[in-house]
Formats: C-alpha cells, sequence, structure tokens
C-alpha cells in the first residue's frame, strides 16, 4: 500500500492507479513534513503549477474511458456522492480488475508502438488491443 506518491513519480502501475483513484481525483494531497524553512534558491520551472497532477490524472481518465462503461462504471466508484473510500484490490469485482489491469502499465495498450514516446518499453512490437480484446485473451 502506498502512503504517499509524487506526481512525477506515478508510473502507472496498479498501486499507482488505486492510490491516485483513491487519493487525488478533486486534487493532489500535499504530504505533511513539519519541515518549514524556506528553501535557499527558487529555480525557475517551465510548467505551470500542479501540471504534473493534472497529466497523470487526465491520463487515467483516458485510458478508463476507453474501457467504455466498464470504465466508466469503474470512475464512478471514485466519484460522486456515493463515493467509496480507500478501496483496495481486493475489494474489486472481476470486472474493475480487468479495468485496472488495462490501464496499468507505462503506455497505452491501444496504442499503436510506432506511436508511443516511451523508450525501452517493453512492449515494443507487440500489437494494440481494444479493451473487450484484453479481457477475451486474460479470461
Amino acid at each position: 500500500m502506498i502512503d504517499y506518491l509524487k506526481p512525477g513519480e506515478c508510473r502507472f502501475t496498479s498501486d499507482d492507479i488505486l492510490w491516485v483513484m483513491n487519493n487525488c481525483l478533486e486534487g493532489w494531497p500535499t504530504k505533511e513534513s513539519g519541515y518549514n524553512d524556506a528553501p535557499l534558491s527558487k529555480a525557475v520551472n517551465p510548467h505551470m503549477p500542479k501540471e504534473t497532477e493534472l497529466l497523470v490524472i487526465a491520463e487515467i481518465k483516458v485510458r478508463l474511458a476507453l474501457c467504455g462503461d466498464s470504465g466508466r462504471k469503474f470512475l464512478a466508484v471514485f466519484t460522486g456522492a456515493n463515493r467509496l473510500r480507500d478501496i483496495r484490490r481486493e475489494d474489486l469485482t472481476p470486472e474493475w480488475r480487468s479495468v485496472l489491469s488495462y490501464v496499468s502499465g507505462t503506455c497505452r495498450r491501444c496504442m499503436p508502438c510506432d506511436h508511443c514516446l516511451v523508450k525501452n518499453c517493453k512492449r515494443r512490437g507487440r500489437k494494440p488491443c481494444t479493451f473487450n480484446q484484453w479481457v477475451n485473451h486474460n479470461r
């Protein structure tokens, strides 16, 4: 179980995705450290504040959208008035485990490798697949 995940450390493992779904859909939490001293220098950052956080959440939502109705149901569990809290992998139905498995990983499973920007990808050369193909193959 992950205690805290920095946005730049997200590698889209199933544990990373569950942590983001449980903690970050309404904004990335800050980690309390107790250290309050001001930094010595301030580096210029070319990115907008919270850009990485927004990109991680958006990527997960795009991957969930590729799962159709199953992805929408999975997302609904973590959002809205009836939102469940602290869901663990053991709590997931078989359908949701399939969704989590499909959206996990360094790159999108539906994307052809020649469009992928991940260097040294272990999936290089494999054919893309849809969510339905993924579910049928992993039964």
